[in-house]
């Protein structure tokens, strides 16, 4: 009766005698729905509320979140609020904050004189200077509104209110302050200042401003009065003595500083300082807006984008951390290193230690994973064949995940990169290469031909050929050489299907295209508005909007004339390809950076393509395309069945010299046909056989 109590005691003990380190910790969260920029935040025990924007209207919305013992925080799911006034009074939400009467406050009113939206700025030629004060319960229920016609001071940027539901305003060079729903304001202005940020705390409102080129810091003592601070920097580098742009509101009525990735707690009556931690300044470019203490060792902040950032630091037991030897290939102008250093410095059962290769030490780099215990995880730039059994099926990882499945991946993409029943590489990020049409042209036509597409151009008295100037037989070759070694090899069965009619007829649209055109050329140029179809390397959702507003009409992604449907295929984009050599002697740390670049938080920084996490790309569509349109987009994707893979070099060479002998009129294109089937099939035979 007594052993199990015995045990859980032994089990208690044992847990709480394992030695513990702090590790940095920082994750995404994207609480407001996709499209809206997070701007404000503000917290009430554990409340959060948010304000920001989409498509320049105000959202406010309020979330809870628990920090479970020894974890890190958890968010519910969010509820929007009403802005429940009338305009111009809900033009902008300048700040979320929260009272020390327990409730929250959103200060909001018209447009200032000059504003921003996005990247353009605004004037705003009616100002009046119309703000109104909402009060909230910490439940979002709507408690009281004071609104002001015309406030007089100046346009106001944040907003505190004390325990006695005393208001104070903060503008560029002033502090106002009255007590609620009167008119007794009280004004503090100061010449030569910018005032930077202004926060409640136990002692009183303290003001964080730059005045005659030194940073200062004050605590109203009255409504008339500043007493100035002092603070001196914690450590070796300079935080409280550098402009604090942030507002941070802390834990039981503290004063924290934010400046340059560091959070600083400062005691107001004694003027001293202790360094909370650095959260990681390389990972996130800038400093964040706001933020809030959620506990000892959680910070949120919204840094003027469509997520917010909780960071801090958590507890982990102390273990023998493994080696894992990363190999990088060709990605001396990627930043690869840099995100492997981000992984080592939140810690982990892992270190990850980097060897480099130049694009010339292809055999130093053979012969090394040759070797085995070399190189545990090898990044490349798409440059390496790694379609053996030399290197790990990384569908036996993702299929033992706990937190990842097949399904985590967007349309298409694994299936192009597999290698029959296996998956020896993933990509971080991809484009697709498409042809684009107007859809009013192709409704109702199936199995498009290039035929069709020089019909659709005659019968069209607006277009003046199938594509752009750029497009001469060369640059078509080399487009019908990259796809044909994706669309015409079969791999798993190795064959090759060059003698289908459809290759032909894409090997004689290449003879139809017109020649180079030199620069400085009188060829006129054509604009998009005159051409049937447009090469497209898809590289953000984005460039569906952008086509159907150069089209003037929707647009359909067609693919490349195959004989069916069209075809389209993936290319390899950002952090180059990943794979892990069967020799790997640390293949779960291998695994473990790759999952981290599938994650969430790493897919939606990227810029310049497409993540491959499903989610991420859903995430980054919504935002920019209608529902319509991300139907059509997800189209594309659940339509592209290749990718452009290294292990294709060969035929795709094989296609270009035979390609260049045809379009010199060397060979005819029935020969070139033939000659590209046998050279392609030797080679695929014995590639793959």
């Amino acid at each position: 009766m007594t052993a199990a109590p015995q045990a859980q005691n032994a089990a208690q003990e044992e847990t709480e005698n394992v030695e513990t380190e702090p590790v940095f910790y920082s994750k995404k969260e994207y609480p407001m729905p996709a499209g809206c920029s997070v701007r404000g935040i503000a917290r009430i025990d554990h409340k959060l509320m948010l304000s920001g924007y989409q498509d320049g209207v105000p959202v406010l919305a309020l979330t809870d979140y628990e920090i479970p013992e020894g974890g890190v925080p958890q968010f519910w799911e969010t509820e929007l609020l009403a802005l429940d006034v009338q305009p111009p009074y809900n033009d902008s939400v300048y700040c979320v904050t929260a009272g020390g009467d327990g409730c929250f406050y959103v200060l909001a009113g018209e447009h200032a004189p000059i504003y921003m939206r996005g990247y353009e700025v605004y004037t705003n030629e009616d100002y009046q200077g119309r703000i109104v004060i909402l009060q909230y319960s910490p439940q979002g229920e709507l408690l009281d509104k004071m609104e002001i016609p015309a406030w007089q001071e100046g346009t106001a940027s944040y907003i505190v209110v004390d325990t006695s539901k005393g208001v104070y305003l903060m503008g560029t060079d002033y502090v106002s302050s009255f007590p609620w729903q009167t008119e007794d304001i009280s004004t503090i202005r100061r010449e030569d200042t910018e005032m930077y940020s202004m926060q409640l705390t136990a002692q009183g409102v303290v003001l964080a401003m730059n005045e005659r080129d030194a940073f200062k810091y004050f605590l109203m003592e009255s409504p008339d009065s500043l007493r100035e601070l002092s603070f001196k920097d914690p450590g070796e580098n300079r935080t409280v003595s550098v402009p604090n742009w942030c507002t941070c509101q802390g834990l039981e009525g503290e004063y924290i500083v934010s400046s340059e990735g560091r959070f600083v707690a400062c005691d107001v009556e004694t003027g001293s300082t202790r360094e909370l931690y650095q959260w990681s300044y390389s990972a996130y470019i800038g400093s964040c807006e706001f933020a809030c203490r959620l506990s000892e060792n959680f910070f949120i902040c919204t840094l003027v984008e469509d997520y917010m950032l909780v960071t801090g630091l958590v507890e982990q037991p102390v273990t023998e951390k493994s080696t894992v030897k990363v190999a990088l290939y060709d990605m001396g102008n990627s930043n690869a290193s840099g995100w492997v250093h981000e992984l080592n410095v939140k810690g982990g059962p892992y270190v990850y230690e980097i060897s480099e290769y130049g694009k010339d030490e292809e055999q130093r780099l053979l012969t090394d994973l040759a070797a085995g215990g070399k190189i545990d995880l090898i990044i490349f730039n798409n440059n390496l064949d790694v379609s053996s059994a030399a290197y790990e099926d990384l569908y036996g990882y993702i299929d033992s995940d706990p937190d990842m499945g097949r399904e985590t991946f967007i349309p298409g993409i694994l299936e192009a990169l597999s290698d029959g029943e296996q998956l020896h590489e993933l990509w971080a990020g991809v484009s697709v290469d498409t042809l684009a049409a107007r859809a009013s042209d192709v409704e109702g036509r199936e199995n498009l031909s290039p035929q069709d597409y020089l019909e659709i151009m005659e019968q069209n008295d607006r277009y003046e050929a199938v594509f752009m100037t750029f497009m001469d037989k060369l640059n078509m070759l080399k487009w019908v050489a990259q796809l044909g070694a994706v669309k015409y090899v079969d791999r798993e069965n190795a064959l090759c299907s060059f003698d289908e009619p459809s290759f032909a007829q894409l090997l004689a649209w290449c003879g139809t295209m017109g020649d180079t055109v030199e620069e400085g050329s009188d060829v006129p140029y054509l604009e998009l508005s005159q051409v049937v179809l447009s090469v497209e390397p898809i590289s953000n959702p984005a460039r569906l909007k952008s086509l159907e507003e150069l089209f003037g009409e929707p647009c359909a992604f067609v693919g490349f004339p195959d004989g069916g449907s069209g075809f389209s295929c993936f290319n390899c984009d950002y952090g180059g390809s990943m794979a892990i050599p069967a020799n790997s002697s640390n293949k779960e740390g291998a695994w473990a950076y790759i999952k981290e670049q599938l994650s969430m938080d790493k897919q939606m920084d990227m810029e310049y393509c497409l993540p491959v996490n499903r989610q991420a790309l859903l995430r980054m569509a919504e935002e920019e395309l209608s529902g319509e349109q991300v139907e059509r987009f997800m189209g594309l994707l659940e339509n592209t069945r290749g990718a452009d893979r290294c292990s294709d070099s060969q035929v795709r060479d094989i296609i270009l010299e035979c390609g260049q002998a045809y379009l010199a009129g060397d060979k005819s294109l029935e020969e070139t046909v033939e000659l590209i089937q046998s050279r392609a099939s030797i080679y695929v035979s014995e590639q793959y056989g």
